[in-house]
């Protein structure tokens, strides 16, 4: 072979530089987007198990209302917002038994940005998710509506949202839920805090090519009345099925994709 003249050892080393230049050198880049954690198409489903517990004053106490169910979450349309942005109509079915037909419960909506994931649900915008997830990377998922908000869980109010702050805590990490082993996962924790008078959790797990595979809320308020006579110095050791007085807990696990 003959050997490189100048100008095209020149050309040749820069080419070089070019293909180095192209090459994504930094984590950063290594980042898939992430997308594919939250799919949607019109026709996609998914079907839930879901256990809750809501907390009911009654004469002398509180009542733990345990409810086993089951949910249905269908992408049925798309429409167009103010700003363009594509949204996928949903629509939620429940029922006691799968011997029992379909029941519709409600109407939501889900999007998705290069940025972000949404779930417009009772009036409330939800960011789900962040793209591209990194660990420990943390957003304000409730930004879009007023945390304070009250809401109504067993005929009492609550400031369900109150100091919600969401985080990955795994990414892209395989995970076994209800039985069902997923390859890759995104784990967020949206809500994980407790003082005196207030406990907060909740997280969800995403897998790749599916979307929501669990889901897990525990919501309580004390104002250690019922437990101890407003005493407050005896309350705080208690454990909350002891000393909550409203809230509920929320399990929902995927059946099999």
């Amino acid at each position: 072979m003959a050997p490189l003249r100048p100008l095209s050892l020149i050309f040749s080393l820069a080419f070089i530089f070019l293909l180095a230049s192209c090459t994504p050198e930094t984590d950063e880049l290594k980042i898939a987007p992430g997308y594919n954690y939250f799919p949607l198409a019109v026709g996609q489903a998914w079907e839930y198990e879901v256990d809750s517990i809501v907390l009911r004053p009654e004469v002398g106490g509180i009542h733990y209302d345990s409810l086993h169910f089951y949910t249905r979450e269908v992408l049925v349309d798309t429409f167009r917002d103010g700003g363009g942005l594509r949204w996928f109509r949903a629509e939620r079915y429940e029922r006691a038994h799968d011997s029992l037909p379909w029941q519709y419960r409600a109407t939501f909506a889900l999007s998705r940005n290069d940025q972000q994931a949404f779930r417009r649900e009772d009036n409330l915008d939800f960011i789900k998710l962040v793209f591209p997830p990194r660990p420990d990377d943390d957003w304000n998922g409730n930004a879009r509506f007023d945390p304070l908000r009250l809401i109504s869980v067993g005929g009492e109010f609550i400031a369900l949202f109150k100091g919600w702050s969401y985080r990955y805590e795994q990414v892209h990490s395989p995970a076994n839920i209800n039985g069902i082993a997923y390859d890759s996962t995104l784990s967020v924790v949206a809500a994980d805090y407790e003082n005196l008078i207030e406990r907060r959790y909740a997280a969800e797990t995403y897998a790749a090519g599916i979307g929501l595979v669990y889901r897990e809320i525990e919501a309580f308020d004390t104002q250690c009345r019922l437990c101890c006579n407003n005493n407050t110095s005896q309350c705080l050791d208690l454990p909350w099925h002891n000393k909550a007085e409203k809230g509920f807990i929320l399990r929902q696990r995927l059946r099999q994709p």
